[in-house]
């Protein structure tokens, strides 16, 4: 009896687009099942059935090409919802080249595998067409499974291992005795025919016999040369034998029939095999492509290999479910889950659309609040002419009124302090004594403060104010208990010592009055509230005491904002030297180490602004005069700051930090010695990778490649390493690394023009400078999405192009509409780039513009001739995009003054308003009803608009009523499309 499954019981898609491989693919079932009820949108037919314990759906096609096979993926993925992904079995057209395992012959398999820049499938009748003709866009798709690669690789060295090949035992299903069944022999080697790329076959109705194909032009070839190592085994022995060359596939809509066009593409993309249906499946499901050889992409096809190339096929296809297992298949995605996961993604869109309106509204609030009155200050102080209103400050009126309304800045942070050295008296006396000493001002009461501090704590006080004042973020009690870790050994070098570690209840003890702790809550890795203690300076006024106001030159120099953040640089770097970093991050490590993430994070950030002199945000000198800050009461003859212990001690400090410096523990030393320990730079980037900065501590990145120095000190903004890398080796050569490709790319992303000026300095060649190997593809497309226009223009005139591909984006336009820089689009235009260029993830830079709903970006496409009306990718045109997304601004520009159409077909939901409707936006259908949308148009996901509106779970009973009233209107666009 045929057993019954139900549709959610097959996990594995078995796809042969011609009757012969389909006959093939049915002989290869251990057992076939019954049919099932399909949905009536699904015309397609299937045959079930199971192979080792794998339960399989083989569906063919109706006609070739990659839309014929994209429409059968998308229906069979939507009435089988367990599939987890598909094989593409068949046949295909060879390329006569050489691979790992021998050249290429007729009979023999190609099985997609990601090879160099390419993911095993290589659409290559996609691009554009130049003004010279040149057509130069290349497409490639999703890689297989990973699971199917691990598969494949796993049959290929059990097959070397087998006494007999398995692929020959799959044949031998194939009773090719049988009359209907013998186009499935193997036709013999001598039928093998390759001719060359210039010999053409005349008519194509006749084999190579009866037109008159000359033997003499026939290419020898021979098994034997493709055994250099097994002179022994002669072609009599192996003539049959069956090799699998595994590379890259190329797909596109036409039969490849020229040589010299074959020959072109394979040598430029290193493809193998050309066939018409791995796209369209492959824009549906994770896909392994197998295609048995059966000719040799010329003019000289012939049907006489097509039955045994498509056996071997299925043979190949069979033994990959004996090396399956089944629980590795289970774990895999299911397709429902990916169109999810597709929907995720809109909305994280979305989300990020969101959040960049609530940016812009800040920075709207910001330019409309009243400024700092600091900042206004700081400017007239700059502006001012020396004497300009000295008659009114030196007026006994102004400055009797001055001295009254100075007294109040501070006045409450003054009485706080005061109180609390009144909290230790005990008698009356003790009071009135206390009272008499007081500073009459709060530069008194700090200054008090810091001179009674004892020579033992002077150290401990002295780092904790100086991480507190320019920490990049509020330090976690942790975290300070930490800093004084860092000393200088007997030698003077810098080091960890795990032993001086702050009691961190000393840590407000010897700091009263100057740093206060403050509670602070966050969301933990699974969504609890957690709370944490932090250090924060006790008041504004304690920052600009610490850098404003002269102490001895040892102590000013201390608190500067350059020295402050070079020794928190290095403190880091030496802190991350000094722990025993594993080689997976635990929770043991972060508990034993709380400064590690700071220090992995932050320690670039450090040296970069240890680089800037003279640029404090807060300008404590500016309020010098002003009050509080006049030392009336500080009785400087008594209490020199120079006498302080404190004081004293920063001398010494200094001094040892000078001294280190000279002998070996300057900042780019220590970069050095940091980057030549493998172990610690992959630790620090388990703690924290700069490349990917939104994924925090992972531990996925230890068994990755690690970066370059260069690459990492070009994507951090460090200069000097970078120029000492270079300096050191500057014989460095390119290789693809990062998330950015090259050590250029990173620092364009990123904007640090003194790094690409000095990176071009030594390797400023045209290859480097038009790599396009990482996430965002060359360097001007990385700077191109960050909007830097003079990054772009140094590129451009070393002889960058803007229009390489690669990334992403595809391109520097897309890229720069995707960022919303309406500047840097305007540059690349004028610098050549082309409008009408796709490609990218968001298909063009006119679709960038209509996704973002960016009127002005949109239309400078349009001014510059991007079309409105050429559909690409999931939704079609840029009308459709603008739809999908319901960005009604870059909608209307389109269609009222871009000439976009509302009719253009194309993507996955066929039109425009399809596209509007199936995703739940009424006022993008309505407008798109209201200029001309043909609501009875067919095609699509859906079939038409009003299945769209009634099965998609976003539209709403709105929707539906708004269609239903336009197809009641009659109101349509093409009257040949209207109602049957």
């Amino acid at each position: 009896m045929v057993p019954k499954l139900s549709h959610g019981d097959y996990t594995v898609a078995w796809i042969c687009p011609l009757q012969i491989e389909q006959i093939a693919a049915l002989h290869m079932l251990d057992e076939e099942h019954e049919i099932l009820s399909q949905p009536p949108q699904d015309h397609n037919t299937y045959i079930l059935g199971c192979i080792n314990g794998h339960n399989v759906v083989i569906a063919g096609l109706t006609a070739a090409g990659n839309v014929s096979a994209a429409t059968v993926a998308t229906q069979m993925r939507n009435t089988f919802t367990s599939l987890r992904f598909a094989l593409l079995v068949g046949i295909g057209g060879g390329v006569p080249t050489r691979t790992a395992s021998g050249s290429i012959r007729l009979g023999d398999l190609v099985v997609s595998k990601p090879q160099g820049e390419h993911s095993g499938v290589v659409q290559y009748d996609r691009g554009k067409a130049e003004h010279d003709g040149v057509f130069v866009r290349i497409g490639s798709l999703a890689p297989p499974p990973k699971l199917l690669l691990s598969v494949a690789q796993t049959f290929e060295i059990r097959r070397q291992l087998a006494r007999t090949d398995p692929l020959q035992e799959s044949l031998q299903r194939i009773d090719v005795s049988r009359p209907r069944l013998r186009k499935y022999r193997y036709p013999g080697r001598k039928e093998d025919r390759l001719y060359p790329p210039s010999y053409k076959h005349e008519n194509p109705s006749l084999d190579c016999a009866k037109c008159g194909c000359s033997s003499d032009q026939l290419i020898q070839r021979q098994r034997s040369d493709d055994d250099d190592d097994d002179e022994d085994d002669s072609e009599e022995e192996d003539e049959d034998e069956i090799r699998i060359h595994r590379g890259n596939i190329a797909s596109g809509e036409a039969v490849m029939k020229d040589g010299h066009l074959r020959d072109k593409y394979a040598a430029e993309h290193n493809i193998l095999c050309f066939e018409m249906e791995a796209a369209g499946v492959l824009d549906d499901f994770p896909c392994l492509v197998i295609r048995g050889i059966s000719d040799y992409s010329d003019s000289h096809k012939t049907s006489r290999w097509q039955g045994y190339a498509a056996a071997v096929a299925a043979s190949y296809a069979r033994q990959l479910f004996f090396y399956l297992p089944k629980h590795a298949v289970a774990q895999e995605p299911k397709m429902a889950a990916i169109e999810k996961i597709d929907d995720k993604i809109e909305r994280l869109i979305h989300m990020n659309m969101e959040k960049e309106s609530k940016e812009t509204q800040h920075k709207i609030d910001s330019w409309l609040d009243a400024p700092d009155p600091s900042v206004n200050l700081k400017s007239a102080c700059d502006k001012r002419e020396i004497g300009t209103c000295s008659w009114l400050i030196e007026n006994p009126e102004f400055r009797s009124w001055g001295a009254a309304s100075g007294s109040f800045l501070g006045l409450f942070r003054w009485v706080s302090c005061q109180l609390t050295e009144l909290e230790g008296c005990t008698s009356n006396y003790q009071v009135f004594e206390t009272l008499e000493s007081l500073p009459m001002d709060l530069n008194g009461v700090y200054a008090r403060i810091l001179s009674r501090i004892d020579a033992r704590s002077c150290e401990v006080v002295l780092l904790i104010l100086q991480w507190v004042l320019y920490s990049a973020r509020p330090l976690l009690f942790s975290e300070v208990a930490e800093i004084a870790t860092i000393e200088f050994d007997k030698q003077n070098k810098l080091r960890r010592n795990a032993d001086k570690v702050i009691w961190p209840d000393h840590i407000l003890h010897v700091c009263s009055s100057l740093v206060t702790r403050q509670s602070s809550s966050h969301k933990g890795d699974e969504g609890e509230e957690e709370h944490e203690d932090e250090l924060k300076l006790a008041h504004h006024t304690v920052k600009a005491f610490l850098i404003s106001w002269c102490f001895s030159p040892a102590l000013r120099q201390t608190f500067s904002r350059s020295f402050s953040h070079q020794w928190i640089a290095k403190s880091c770097i030496v802190y991350l030297l000094g722990t025993d970093i594993p080689e997976k991050m635990t929770g043991d490590y972060l508990e034993a180490y709380p400064l590690a993430i700071y220090a992995a994070e932050h320690w670039a950030y450090h040296y970069r602004q240890s680089a800037i002199m003279n640029k404090d945000n807060f300008d404590g000198n500016s309020l010098l005069g002003h009050g509080f800050w006049e030392s009336n009461s500080l009785d400087v003859g008594e209490r020199r700051a120079e006498t302080w212990p404190i004081a004293k001690f920063s001398e010494i400090f200094v001094g040892r930090i000078q001294y280190s410096e000279a002998k070996g523990d300057s900042l780019v030393q220590l970069f050095m010695r940091f980057f030549d320990s493998s172990r610690h730079v992959v630790g620090s980037l388990c703690l924290y990778h700069p490349d990917w900065p939104e994924l925090g501590t992972c531990n996925n990145f230890s068994s990755h490649p690690v970066p370059s120095s260069l690459y990492l000190a070009s994507l951090l903004g460090l200069f000097e390493p970078v120029e000492a890398l270079l300096r050191q080796s500057s014989d460095y050569r390119h290789v693809c690394e990062g998330r950015y490709g090259s050590a250029l790319a990173a620092a364009a992303y990123q904007g640090w023009s003194n790094i690409i000026k000095v990176l071009l300095i030594y390797h400023g060649n045209t290859a480097l400078l038009n790599s396009s190997d990482g996430q965002l593809g060359s360097a001007i497309s990385a700077a191109a999405l960050s909007g830097h226009d003079d990054i772009i223009s140094l590129l451009h005139q070393k002889g960058a192009d803007v229009n390489t591909e690669g990334g992403d984006f595809g391109f520097a336009l897309q890229a720069a509409a995707v960022g919303r820089h309406l500047s840097t689009v305007k540059l690349l235009l004028h610098f050549g780039a082309d409008p009408k260029a796709y490609g990218g993830n968001f298909y063009s830079a006119l679709h960038a513009a209509a996704n973002r709903d960016d009127r002005e970006i949109t239309r400078c496409l349009l001014d510059h001739g991007a079309d409105p009306n050429i559909a690409l990718g999931r939704y079609g045109s840029a009308v459709g995009m603008a739809a999908a997304r319901n960005q009604m601004q870059a909608l209307r520009l389109l269609v009222e003054e871009g000439h976009g159409s509302v009719n253009v077909q194309g993507g996955k939901y066929g039109n425009p308003l399809q596209t509007a409707v199936a995703h739940g936006h009424e006022e993008a259908s309505r407008f798109l009803l209201e200029h001309g949308a043909n609501v009875y148009a067919r095609g699509g996901f859906y079939g038409d608009v009003i299945t769209a509106a009634k099965e998609s779970s976003r539209s709403n009973m709105q929707i539906v009523r708004l269609v239903e009233e336009y197809m009641t209107r009659g109101q349509h666009s093409n009257n040949e499309d209207g109602p049957r």
